[in-house]
């Protein structure tokens, strides 16, 4: 069963018993077969179509979007999940990935849950997943995003109608985002640890307080070198600086997160 289908269920049912509506009445009202029609929709089974649809609305008194897609929010939300999944607008995906990008790394890549608006009890359902699926496994925070495009709309009464629209805002709002990220100390500093982070090659404990003499003097001598000894000299004095490199980067990384650390606790203060 699609989880689309049992949030279209959970909303008329939530708003079938908020209202104080049997299953009976509200089958009487809306013109179909007994309570059994209810209680398919309620359980997800079935969903409401055209004429049943709109009197089903009407009887709720919410919009027939509203019983298809929950909140406007919600459905920007599912709108932004759908393309980005399904990488159906290009323009929108590489505005994204940008954003990503800029915004986080990836060993603080988390999976963000987005709620949907709630007005007591009615709206409580599951929470929407939120991510970008790309090969680097970036997954990213829309919120700042879906607020923006949800504010940017007066009354909508067709949410379909203004699909265009939403994504067009959405990739001027990813756009404006990765500018403003590109501009801060963390958005510099999310750039070079990428790029870091990318080019270390192999650590080696070995080499760390070794002269280049003492490498190829003794250390090389260890039988975990034995596939090194049989390579040039030129590999091996390439072997060595490859490892000073990479722990050089190595404690670069530690300084930058300690300082980013310092940072934001600065910031934190402020708030107090």
């Amino acid at each position: 069963m699609k989880k689309a289908n049992l949030e279209i269920a959970y909303r008329i049912h939530c708003l079938r018993t908020e209202s104080g509506i049997s299953m009976e009445e509200l089958a009487h009202d809306v013109g179909v077969s007994g309570k059994s029609t209810i209680n398919e929709w309620e359980k997800g089974r079935a969903v409401p179509r055209g004429k049943n649809l709109k009197r089903l609305a009407e009887r709720l008194s919410v919009q027939p979007d509203f019983i298809l897609f929950g909140s406007f929010k919600h459905y920007v939300a599912g709108l932004l999940y759908e393309t980005l999944r399904e990488e159906s607008d290009q323009e929108l995906t590489n505005a994204a990935r940008n954003y990503a990008n800029v915004s986080v790394r990836p060993d603080q890549a988390k999976m963000i849950e987005f709620n949907p608006e709630k007005v007591g009890a009615m709206y409580d359902f599951d929470q929407l997943k939120m991510a970008l699926l790309t090969k680097d496994i970036f997954q990213i925070e829309f919120a700042p995003v879906v607020e923006y495009v949800t504010h940017s709309f007066t009354a909508v009464s067709d949410y379909r109608a203004v699909n265009k629209e939403i994504i067009s805002r959405s990739i001027a709002r990813l756009r404006l985002l990765t500018k403003q990220i590109n501009e801060t100390l963390i958005g510099r500093s999310n750039r070079i640890t990428k790029f870091i982070a990318e080019n270390l090659g192999k650590e080696d404990s070995f080499v760390a307080n070794d002269s280049l003499e003492d490498f190829l003097k003794n250390t090389l001598t260890m039988p975990m070198y034995e596939d090194l000894r049989a390579k040039s000299r030129r590999e091996q004095i390439e072997y060595y600086f490859q490892a000073k490199f990479t722990g050089l980067s190595e404690r670069y990384l530690q300084d930058l997160s300690s300082l980013l650390k310092k940072y934001q606790s600065s910031l934190n203060k402020l708030k107090r």
